[in-house]
């Protein structure tokens, strides 16, 4: 789905809400999807002077990865909650 979507003009925001994989993607190259979310990806890749062509075609092999997926109703609140703060909140630090 995303490879087929993936454009420089969309914001890292949209490409980490159409597939959260990318969100790993983005934090190894320093990119903060969320707080920074509303950035077009070339404009981010300008900004840390990294090749968009590079990082789109990281995205797009995304597909080939196995999805590893959660269900995340089965899940205590208490444990719910840790996860969310020890996982997504750590990239605003």
């Amino acid at each position: 789905m995303l490879s087929e979507t993936i454009r420089k003009e969309l914001t890292v925001g949209e490409i980490v809400t159409a597939d959260f994989r990318a969100a790993a993607i983005f934090r190894n190259a320093g990119i903060d999807f969320c707080c920074g979310g509303k950035k077009s990806l070339e404009q981010v890749c300008l900004e840390k002077t990294l090749e968009t062509s590079m990082l789109i075609e990281q995205l797009k092999n995304l597909e080939q990865l196995e999805e590893r997926t959660y269900n995340f109703n089965e899940w205590s609140l208490d444990f719910l909650c840790d996860y969310i703060v020890n996982t997504h909140h750590k990239i605003c630090d």
